[in-house]
């Protein structure tokens, strides 16, 4: 037996051998690719699930202070019983409001700087009517009547809205990109 010979006979398993170690390789590397693809995306939607069930109840949390503005302009209920009721709405917001600066890294920063504004909503209330005869006062007459505060949350529910909706429409882009 030649050399050359010898040389065919281990030349075929060899680059058998090398093609199918290279091809392990490249579809491993695609393979990891994939993954973290799809996981990343996967981290993505449920951020944007959470981030929007968070701001359905800001949004909600918003419009319950309204109403409660009312009813103690109306006098269904007492200084004393909305100061409870401001309180108790006060701690949820600032809870969500936590939950909200954790996830919010993952949204977009048009998103994440439109509904920013909002906690000042809670600053006015609390200034106008949880302690309207507080001596610091932070905010001018004109920007803690009923009127400024409802225009103000009125406006911010409308933008909450739309990155709610906004987020949602990202989310079905985000869902269908998995199929």
């Amino acid at each position: 037996m030649s050399i050359f010979d010898f040389i065919k006979t281990f030349a075929t398993p060899i680059f058998g051998l090398i093609g199918v170690f290279v091809g392990s390789k490249l579809s491993a590397k695609r393979e990891i690719k994939l993954q973290k693809e799809f996981l990343s995306r996967k981290l993505r939607i449920e951020k944007y699930q959470e981030f929007s069930l968070d701001l359905s109840d800001f949004i909600r949390e918003g419009a319950t202070s309204l109403s409660r503005m009312v009813d103690l302009i109306k006098g269904e209920i007492t200084h004393k019983e909305f100061r409870q009721l401001n309180d108790s709405s006060q701690a949820e917001a600032i809870r969500i409001c936590r939950r909200l600066m954790v996830n919010q890294w993952f949204i977009p920063d048009e998103y994440r700087d439109r509904y920013e504004k909002v906690y000042d909503n809670y600053n006015v209330i609390f200034e106008g009517f949880h302690e309207p005869d507080t001596p610091k006062r932070n905010f001018k007459d004109h920007e803690i009547t009923y009127e400024a505060i409802k225009r103000d949350i009125e406006s911010f529910l409308t933008i909450a809205v739309n990155v709610y909706e906004d987020l949602n429409n990202e989310l079905k882009k985000e869902l269908e990109g998995l199929k």
